[in-house]
């Protein structure tokens, strides 16, 4: 199972949002209006607050819970960055750079895996 948890890691600390130079990444001056939602093909459900999915494409499984979860729970209708981050910066005690930053490589990371698109 590849795990994708809420707790965002210091992989978020390897990139910087303005100069990300990864192949899937949302272009930083076009990332507050781009309207991510979640892959239609995944199966996915809750599991003792845990959100399981499985890509059957892939053969793959993946767990997110915490802040990942929520995410996901906040894309079941299409939305933008701007409004996810709206949504965690009232629920965390965190400052706005860094709660984009961590958000943008999450966001990477579950691109990356096929988790979810582009609207």
């Amino acid at each position: 199972m590849v795990d994708l948890m809420g707790e965002i890691s210091a992989f978020a600390l390897q990139r910087s949002p303005k100069n990300c130079k990864h192949p899937n990444c949302f272009n930083y001056a076009r990332r507050s209006i781009m309207i991510l939602t979640r892959n239609p093909a995944l199966v996915a459900t809750e599991m003792d607050g845990e959100i399981v999915m499985m890509s059957v494409e892939k053969g793959a499984y993946y767990g997110l819970s915490g802040i990942g979860a929520q995410i996901w729970d906040a894309l079941e209708s299409p939305r933008t960055f701007d409004y996810l981050i709206g949504i965690l910066r009232d629920q965390f005690d965190v400052d706005e750079n860094t709660l984009r930053s961590d958000v943008h490589a999450f966001l990477l990371d579950m691109k990356s895996e096929g988790i979810v698109t582009e609207a």
